[in-house]
């Protein structure tokens, strides 16, 4: 396993989209940032735009876009025969991609939360430091396993890169535009945004007012957020398991 997943972080080498991904991600709150001080806003508001639109609308693009690419290269280079002879299964395979996708995840995550902490020593306000990043940490791991589906899409397609892509774009943005609209969606990434909303928003107050009803009522515990992932997760790597050990390769 150990030795997969050092494939995994050697492959990442020859992948510029990957580190380039990475590095626009990290650069994303200098633009944020940039509003807010215009705006003379605080760090909570430039926190929580950096999360909705950096951990709810392109970290899982790019963790989509990385996990269909770990698994159709190896479809082009015709490397699952050469790992199955040398006793790897795919499902030691699929975990090591999984392992390797939660990584990036978490250092897409680390890097973005650096960028808006010097957002805000710019902003002279940085309050709650370690807090917002544990939170940054936790929803990166999330969103890791919120996009798990796409295993299952990339495996049935199995070579055709354009319909796992175009799948993560859509799940994506409809979980993105639910979960603006309030929409009560089951699906993981909306039901950690559902979840995260009171935890990233420094205006708390507004949410529980009787007032915002709607608002409050939408929000779910950390309980069923987590219940919800772990049987998504569990589901996404049953089936593309079962899927792949099925599949001449």
């Amino acid at each position: 396993m150990l030795k997969c997943i050092l494939a995994e972080f050697m492959k990442v080498k020859r992948k510029k989209f990957v580190l380039g991904t990475l590095l626009a991600a990290w650069i994303l709150p200098v633009p944020l940032t940039i509003i807010v001080v215009k705006a003379k806003l605080s760090f909570d508001i430039l926190f929580m735009f950096a999360i909705e639109f950096g951990f709810f609308l392109i970290l899982p693009i790019v963790l989509g876009i990385i996990a269909s690419s770990s698994i159709n290269v190896e479809y082009d280079n015709q490397t699952f025969k050469n790992m199955l002879s040398i006793s790897i299964s795919k499902g030691m395979m699929l975990w090591a991609k999984i392992i390797f996708l939660i990584f990036m995840s978490f250092l897409y995550g680390i890097g973005a939360m650096v960028s808006v902490i010097i957002g805000g020593v710019v902003l002279g306000d940085y309050a709650s430091v370690l807090s917002k990043l544990g939170m940054a940490v936790l929803l990166s791991f999330m969103v890791a396993l919120s996009i798990l589906p796409v295993y299952i899409v990339t495996v049935l397609a199995a070579k055709k890169h354009i319909i796992p892509t175009v799948f993560t774009i859509a799940y994506t943005i409809v979980c993105f535009i639910s979960s603006l609209k309030l929409v009560r969606l089951p699906l993981p990434l909306t039901t950690v945004f559902r979840w995260a909303l009171p935890h990233i928003s420094n205006n708390s107050r507004f949410i529980n007012t009787a007032g915002n009803g709607r608002i409050s009522e939408w929000i779910v515990t950390l309980p069923y957020c987590i219940g919800t992932i772990v049987l998504m997760s569990v589901v996404s790597i049953g089936l593309t398991t079962v899927i792949l050990n099925n599949r001449e390769v």
